[in-house]
Parts: structure tokens; sequence; C-alpha cells
């Protein structure tokens, strides 16, 4: 058996439709897995649904419904000294499909100024300073691969944001979220030269969140 189940786990980004990825045999990972496959049996079906088979869909970024928060309590996520997110940090989540080994995450703002003597309005597009971390899940036998359903956090670079943006009289996340933000995903053929890399998957520009809609983001150890 190469996989059972039921429709309750939809793979799919868009919600008018339901994938499943077959997995690793005899584990319960999310790694994605190739068979060939004999026979698959499907119940409770309506008659008019429509199957179809597809090959990995390739990498994919998507942010989550709360985009941007802060968050709620002190996170640490290495053994290192400063590797700890301190509680009230402002960050940005989100879901990937791909492999944590050679894919790289960015944030990218649009950035809206107004010339005071003109009133003109201009927009700059750049990446947003800070730091990734991508999650997944790690298997027992240690071999990390593409998954389906792995996690980021971006944290943005307050004070590198704030001198960036020039005069801005405070550091807090309503000065410094751009008017848009987008994620995108690039991947690399060499773990170790992460400069080179190409684009592989973005999301759309999404309205930033205003600072009083920001929620609380809990993130917990399993």
């Amino acid at each position: 058996v190469a996989k059972k189940g039921d429709f309750s786990k939809n793979e799919a980004t868009d919600s008018g439709y339901y994938a499943a990825y077959f997995n690793k045999p005899k584990t319960d990972d999310t790694r994605i897995w190739t068979y060939d496959a004999k026979e698959m049996l499907l119940r409770g079906l309506g008659e008019d649904a429509i199957i179809e088979f597809i090959s990995y869909a390739g990498d994919n970024i998507e942010f989550n419904d709360a985009a941007a928060g802060f968050l709620s309590e002190n996170y640490v996520y290495g053994d290192g000294e400063d590797d700890i997110i301190k509680a009230g940090t402002l960050i940005v989540t989100g879901g990937y499909r791909g492999d944590p080994l050679y894919n790289i995450i960015q944030i990218k703002g649009r950035f809206m100024s107004v010339d005071s003597e003109t009133a003109e309005q201009t927009v700059t597009e750049r990446e947003i300073d800070g730091y990734t971390l991508m999650f997944a899940e790690i298997p027992e036998d240690g071999e990390v691969s593409d998954i389906s359903d792995g996690i980021f956090i971006f944290v943005p670079n307050v004070q590198r944001e704030a001198d960036l943006q020039g005069d801005i009289s405070d550091c807090s996340a309503q000065s410094l979220l751009p008017a848009q933000i987008k994620a995108e995903i690039y991947r690399s053929d060499s773990i170790e030269r992460a400069d080179e890399k190409r684009l592989t998957s973005d999301t759309v520009w999404i309205d930033s969140p205003s600072y009083e809609s920001l929620p609380e983001i809990i993130l917990k150890q399993r």
C-alpha cells in the first residue's frame, strides 16, 4: 500500500481542488515519493468528480492567513546563544513546498514615498532586510528532501530597515512595514552556493496589515 487515508488533509494550495502526494513508504513524514502504482481505489466521490494524476508540482510559497504579527513569547530555535526571537518581535509567516537544503526564501516590499514639495508619489521595490528560518520535519533517517508542508518565518532587521528608510522618528512596525509585501522562493543547485539561485515560485503582492490589526503569533516546539 503506497498511501491510504481520507480527504480531510488537503495538500492543494487552491481550496477549489483536492490534492494528495505519495509519501515515503512505511513512514509518517511529509517527504514526496514516487511509485510505479498498479491500482488506486477511491471511495466517496460524486458522479461529477474529475480525477487527474499529477507529477510533483514543484516549489511553491504562500503567506499564512495572518501574514504578519508580533511574537507572543520568546522562541528559541537553535543551540546558539543568539538563536532566539524575542517576544514582541514583528515576524512574517507562511508555508512552502520544496527542499529546505536547496531553497532560499526572500521577502520583498513596495515602499511608498511622497515628495513634500510636489506631492509626487514614488514606489520602490526591494528586499526587506532581515533573515528567514525554514522549518521542516526531520525524518528518523535524517534524509531531508522535497516536502509538501514546510513553514517559514521571516524576521525583519528593524534597525537596518530604519537606516535604509532614512528619516523615521521611531522603529515601530507601523513605520517599517512597506505598503505591500510578497514572498519569493529560489532554488540553488548547490548547498554551498546560495548565490547561484533561480526563482521557482512567488506570491502575489498583498497589502501589509495595519499596525492596529497585527495579531499575536504563538510558536511552539513539537
